[in-house]
């Protein structure tokens, strides 16, 4: 059995709760760390599955397991009792549908002592199916590769603070956490807190890196993580409020992070808009304009960090609520309307972009594509709500009666316009919804 540190490097919190499908693998993968100086703190947060039994078991068999059996809080209260729990130099969050690589904890750990961190993070990879066939896709905390591998003065470098951060995929050092009183809200469920936890830890931390490996790996298929309710949206809304009653509790300590923090809000609102079911989201609309109204008049929308597409969308949003639900819903629309004609169609792009084209579809319209077309087909998954995923050259010989909508934001829309230009694609629809580049 492994020995457990009496004051490990690092302290992993999982908080658990009927995973019994994942728990193996993320287990196996933590307990498989280089870093063998750690303690693993198990919240099993009510758990009605088997999920409490295999815990146990894991404990059992290695004393760097401790688990602690509770009533279901949620996942805020959760995480926030196992940092209580912990010892650790450091504290990771790992989540046990997830998995991590064998030397996550060494390499950030390392990196963070020697530079003496607040915190650390790393890119991350998101991931689809089974162990058998799985895809994965990177993602970049931020594009700039110039803030990796240095120190970064989150004050000094407010851009980098913008960034895709997970927290999962990082380090905090533990006397930083307790000192600034940094911990998740406890609002029931397991939706947006860990928001507020990052927007914290970038408020006070003076000291950060990025490292540009991705360790962690993110589960995005698990359908128990599903946001398509009213009540996850309200989620949203009661998470930044909590956030921002932190910011300006904080005085001088914390109100420079108020640029930061207008173009977060405003990033999950959108995001949380376009994921919510179509019957919530003019309603959800309604109350982004009223609340980034309220801001302005208390001179507190500040948009320096935003990009000038997003400036356009909030005005937008703010001055006629009524116009940008149009434009928005007006895709699926505009798509019946370039297929008529037509009685089979592909998309081209498997993104965002892509899939939301397919979702705003009508049911007539939607028996008339015949897949999505990708550049790269074996770096994406191979079905889309039971559409298949495959490359451009599978139509070649259906071109000509085929129509190719072309699914993708305008950062990508002109290499896709060339590429079906010389592979003579004639029914090319290019898509002119605002819903497309949201």
């Amino acid at each position: 059995m492994e020995k457990k540190s009496m004051k490990p490097k690092v302290s992993i919190v999982m908080p658990v709760y009927n995973v019994e499908r994942y728990l193996d693998e993320c287990m196996q993968s933590v307990l498989c760390q280089s870093l063998h100086d750690i303690e693993i703190i198990c919240m099993d947060d009510g758990s009605t599955d088997a999920s409490s039994k295999m815990l146990d078991q894991y404990a059992s068999l290695d004393a760097r397991v401790n688990v602690i059996h509770k009533t279901n809080s949620g996942y805020g209260h959760s995480v926030n009792l196992g940092i209580e729990q912990s010892s650790g130099e450091y504290i990771g969050i790992v989540e046990p549908d997830d998995y991590i690589h064998p030397m996550m904890m060494e390499s950030l750990y390392e990196a963070a002592v020697q530079n003496r961190l607040d915190m650390i993070s790393a890119d991350y990879a998101w991931f689809y199916g089974d162990e058998t066939e799985r895809v994965f896709r990177t993602v970049k905390i931020i594009n700039d590769e110039c803030f990796y591998g240095r120190v970064i003065i989150p004050k000094d470098d407010k851009i980098v603070l913008t960034g895709n951060y997970l927290n999962q995929a990082s380090l905090f050092r533990r006397e930083f956490l307790l000192e600034n009183k940094i911990r998740h809200n406890e609002s029931p469920g397991a939706s947006f807190q860990d928001y507020g936890l990052r927007c914290q830890v970038l408020m006070y931390a003076e000291r950060i890196m990025l490292l540009d490996k991705p360790f962690y790996y993110y589960r995005q298929d698990n359908a128990a993580s599903s946001i398509a309710s009213k009540g996850k949206a309200d989620c949203v809304v009661e998470e930044y409020r909590y956030i921002y009653k932190i910011m300006k509790n904080g005085g001088e300590k914390t109100d420079w992070f108020l640029p930061i923090f207008c173009r977060r809000k405003f990033e999950s609102y959108l995001f949380t808009f376009q994921r919510i079911e179509t019957g919530l989201k003019k309603e959800f609309l309604d109350q982004i304009s009223n609340e980034f109204q309220k801001m302005e008049a208390l001179g507190e929308l500040d948009q320096s960090c935003f990009t000038d597409s997003r400036k356009e969308i909030l005005m937008h949003i703010m001055k006629d609520v009524g116009s940008f639900y149009d434009s928005y819903m007006a895709l699926g629309i505009e798509i019946r309307d370039a297929l008529k004609g037509y009685e089979k169609a592909v998309i081209y792009g498997a993104g965002v972009a892509g899939k939301r084209a397919y979702d705003m579809m009508t049911d007539e319209d939607k028996k008339k594509i015949k897949g999505f077309a990708v550049t790269f087909p074996d770096e994406n998954l191979k079905i889309y709500k039971g559409v298949k995923i495959g490359g451009i050259d599978e139509y070649e010989t259906e071109k000509n009666d085929m129509a190719v909508i072309v699914g993708v934001t305008d950062k990508y829309r002109d290499e896709i316009l060339r590429l079906l230009k010389e592979k003579e694609f004639p029914n090319v629809i290019l898509l002119q919804s605002k819903a497309v580049n949201i």
